[in-house]
């Protein structure tokens, strides 16, 4: 089911740096959306998601969020070389992902991604869904 559709879209946000408190404060902000937890690897990273979330679990590694049925999308927020990594894990637990550009480190492993996403939508009936979104600001002449 497409995020913007889901009835109930429950995202971990995996890493709390400066990017994921925005991305925890996005999620939050989504109608029928609901923040359940954050992977933060570094004790300054877990403290700030303690403080900025206080009402959501913190956990040390991604990979336990991974089975909880309570998870339907995984905000994949670590830098480009994890991108691999974390995106097939998620996928392969049959999660969705929201992932930032750049989709990762190289080509190689950008197909890998694709495929096993399209491997997974293909045993559950659903369509790949891929967005190239911009943000361009406007100059003055």
């Amino acid at each position: 089911m497409p995020f913007a559709e889901a009835e109930q879209a429950a995202s971990p946000v995996n890493r709390h740096g400066a990017w994921g408190t925005h991305h925890a404060r996005a999620i939050q902000e989504t109608t029928n959306a609901e923040l359940v937890a954050i992977a933060a690897r570094s004790e300054e990273s877990q403290a700030a998601a303690k403080d900025g979330q206080r009402l959501v679990e913190v956990v040390t590694d991604y990979r336990k969020l991974l089975n909880r049925s309570d998870i339907d999308m995984i905000d994949s927020v670590v830098p480009t070389h994890l991108h691999h990594e974390v995106t097939c894990a998620a996928l392969k637990a049959g999660k969705h992902v929201l992932l930032e550009k750049p989709m990762a480190a190289n080509m190689k492993d950008c197909a890998d991604i694709v495929s096993l996403a399209k491997q997974k939508l293909t045993q559950s009936g659903e369509r790949l869904r891929m967005a190239y979104i911009a943000v361009l600001g406007s100059s003055k002449k």
